[in-house]
């Protein structure tokens, strides 16, 4: 009896990850730090790190602002976003604190990767949006669900994992 329940609460809690990790801004419950993980790994080629996911231990975030103490490993941070829409929705994605060296925020589409830069260590010209903050430009084609990797790394400082996703209304508001 005790083997039966235990197999139906890990059968119930792998159905119910499985379940909730597409967040869709129009639709989710919750906040987007709740449908992501994390994971560190001496890692620095989203490639790599694609090949060689199933080995590593991912975890659940466990907070908006989750970190991660003072380190100068790699962190990965992976997330799924669904556009139910039937149009293309634009989000800006904030996440790291400023001081953070290195943040590359990887969306994968139909095959392809493409990457974005921001961080402390990345030139302000670099950076995919020139803001004093880290923060990414995210754009979802309609009716698709996109995975995202986010690659952080400091020289020691306090690593944070935030995502806080806005809508461009939102992004510019909070600017004010």
């Amino acid at each position: 009896m005790r083997q039966v329940l235990l197999f139906f609460i890990i059968f119930t809690s792998f159905f119910a990850v499985a379940q909730n990790n597409v967040y869709n801004p129009l639709k989710s419950k919750g906040k987007l730090f709740e449908y992501a993980m994390f994971t560190k790994a001496p890692i620095t080629d989203v490639q790599e790190l694609i090949t060689k996911q199933n080995q590593l231990e991912f975890q659940n975030l466990s907070s908006e602002n989750q970190s991660v103490g003072f380190t100068s490993d790699d962190y990965w941070v992976t997330f799924r976003l669904e556009n139910s829409a039937s149009n293309e929705k634009t989000y800006y994605l904030e996440t790291a604190r400023p001081v953070t060296d290195v943040a590359y925020l990887y969306q994968l589409q139909n095959g392809k990767i493409t990457k974005f830069s921001s961080g402390d260590g990345i030139a302000f010209e670099d950076r995919q949006v020139s803001h004093r903050e880290t923060v990414f430009k995210v754009q979802l084609p309609q009716n698709t669900v996109q995975k995202f990797y986010l690659h952080l790394k400091s020289d020691g400082e306090t690593l944070n994992l935030p995502l806080k996703l806005y809508t461009e209304e939102d992004f510019t508001e909070s600017q004010l």
